[in-house]
């Protein structure tokens, strides 16, 4: 994370475009780090990466199933969506910068769950890789769809309502 700001406060001055940072998952210090990035000049955060090192067993052979040479891997997509959440509503709480939350959008409810925890917008790999680019818009079309529902003007009008919830519910 020290060196992410260093990098960040050394190619501010060079870079005429927003700079955004992908922050990996399990961060120590975060309310820290994320004002130092800030104050170096990040303009928005994605969260998260995916997670591991992991390890998974084929249980008739004992060997390791996962890409590399050694068997292991990462998880992403559907897989680590609540952890993504989590992670999104903590920065949410810490930074008033755009927060893009990545990792286990696969449907309408996945993408509105990172929007009430705080997020700004949300981005998608897995689903669109494994279901086709038609993912991009049936997700788009229900975030439309439920803000028509639930009588809300836009989709700022929910983004970060849970932080409003657990406010009120003194949590």
């Amino acid at each position: 994370p020290d060196q992410l700001v260093e990098t960040v406060k050394l190619a501010r001055p060079e870079i005429k475009v927003p700079i955004m940072v992908k922050l990996t998952p399990f961060l120590p210090n975060l309310e820290e780090h994320l004002k130092n990035l800030v104050n170096a000049g990040v303009e928005g955060i994605a969260a998260m990466d995916s997670i591991g090192p992991v390890l998974s067993i084929d249980t008739k052979t004992g060997a390791p199933v996962l890409g590399s040479a050694d068997g292991s891997g990462y998880i992403s997509g559907k897989s680590i969506l609540p952890v993504t959440i989590k992670y999104i509503y903590e920065i949410s709480r810490f930074v008033e910068i755009p927060v893009v939350g990545v990792g286990g959008v696969t449907d309408t409810d996945s993408a509105l769950q990172m929007i009430m925890a705080g997020a700004t917008g949300v981005g998608m790999v897995t689903s669109p890789m494994i279901k086709g680019l038609k993912q991009f818009k049936k997700i788009s079309d229900g975030l439309k769809q439920y803000l028509q529902e639930n009588k809300s003007g836009d989709i700022n009008s929910i983004r970060g309502l849970t932080h409003s919830v657990n406010r009120s519910r003194d949590i």
